[in-house]
């Protein structure tokens, strides 16, 4: 007789699925066994004469010597499933310290994706068609305009666990070189990627138009913020003089699911500046700082701007406090940021 043949038939036929499955059918016939080991004892010692018992020990009968193998048999075979079920334990362990070492090893980060590729992935290549284009540059006319799509800035970052990067471009309707006039206003837009868990990077948010961007198709000037501790925003800086008369702006981009969208644009239109008013004119200005979140992700931006006539037009200071709501800056109502 084997050692599976000492089985009950339906722990013989079953199949485990699993580690944890091989732990159970282990217990279940160690069980069975230790039950079986103790039917043989009683079936031994029931095998004894039982006048030998009482004058002197005598051997066995052959039905007590086949119940005496079969225990012997049993026992081995108990001790076999103690200790394979032992050996699973510390396979089982040992996997999972594995897990546990490999989950704290850093995925490897592929190079992010070049000029020509992260373009393709947003616009499709060099050249962009839509009449979002055709909005922007021609007033909604019904001719086609094709954007020349170049990139000007990127910067990658590391948003809590995950790595980023943000890419911003500019549009003209034609060759960037030829739209340099001081009256030529590109368009901006942008594309985050983000990489994934096996570290290759993938287009997550896109904005493809966006706003406005530097006269001239100039410098642009562009930063990241860092809004709160699981939010960035993209910071546009905008300055535009005619004659000497200013506009100035502060933007902010925001990733919004899978897109990204213009949340913030606050500052002045033609404004007096020392170019226009000489001496009398106080420099203009604007600046963006982060306020400790409250609420929401809260910012403040000032506006330095001059009002009235030359020669001396009157120096004004407009201080606004906004907080994130709905995707959008707000006014923060009075007292709330207190909280």
């Amino acid at each position: 007789m084997t050692r599976l043949q000492l089985l009950p038939t339906h722990l013989q036929q079953r199949q485990p699925a699993g580690p944890l499955d091989v732990l159970a059918l282990r217990a279940l016939q160690l069980r069975e066994l230790e039950l079986r080991e103790l039917e043989l004892r009683e079936l031994e010692l029931g095998a004894l004469d039982r006048q030998t018992l009482v004058r002197g020990h005598r051997p066995l009968s052959p039905r007590g010597k086949v119940a005496g193998a079969a225990r012997e048999a049993l026992t081995g075979f108990c001790s076999f499933i103690r200790a394979s079920t032992s050996t699973i334990i510390a396979a089982i362990g040992l996997c999972s310290l594995t897990s546990s070492a490999l989950a704290q090893v850093p995925v490897a980060i592929a190079p992010p994706p070049d000029m020509a590729t992260a373009r393709r992935l947003l616009y499709g290549g060099a050249v962009w068609q839509d009449p979002r284009v055709n909005d922007f540059f021609g007033g909604g006319s019904r001719v086609s305009i094709r954007a020349s799509v170049t990139e000007v800035w990127r910067q990658r970052y590391t948003d809590l666990s995950t790595e980023k990067l943000m890419v911003v471009y500019q549009l003209t309707p034609g060759p960037r070189e030829q739209f340099q006039c001081a009256a030529c206003v590109p368009a901006l837009g942008a594309a985050l990627f983000a990489a994934d868990e096996r570290g290759r990077w993938q287009l997550r948010a896109r904005g493809p138009l966006l706003m406005e961007g530097a006269p001239g198709a100039g410098p642009e000037d562009l930063q990241l913020l860092q809004l709160a501790d699981d939010r960035w925003a993209l910071r546009s800086r905008r300055a535009d003089s005619a004659a000497g008369w200013e506009s100035r702006s502060e933007r902010l981009v925001l990733e919004q699911g899978d897109q990204l969208r213009l949340a913030l644009n606050e500052g002045f239109k033609d404004k007096p500046g020392p170019a226009a008013c000489g001496s009398g004119a106080a420099p203009q200005a604007t600046g963006l700082s982060v306020l400790s979140p409250g609420l929401g992700p809260r910012v403040e931006v000032v506006l330095r701007f001059n009002e009235g006539r030359c020669p001396r037009p009157d120096p004004r200071v407009q201080r606004q406090r906004l907080i994130l709501r709905d995707g959008q800056f707000e006014l923060e109502d009075p007292g709330q940021g207190s909280l």
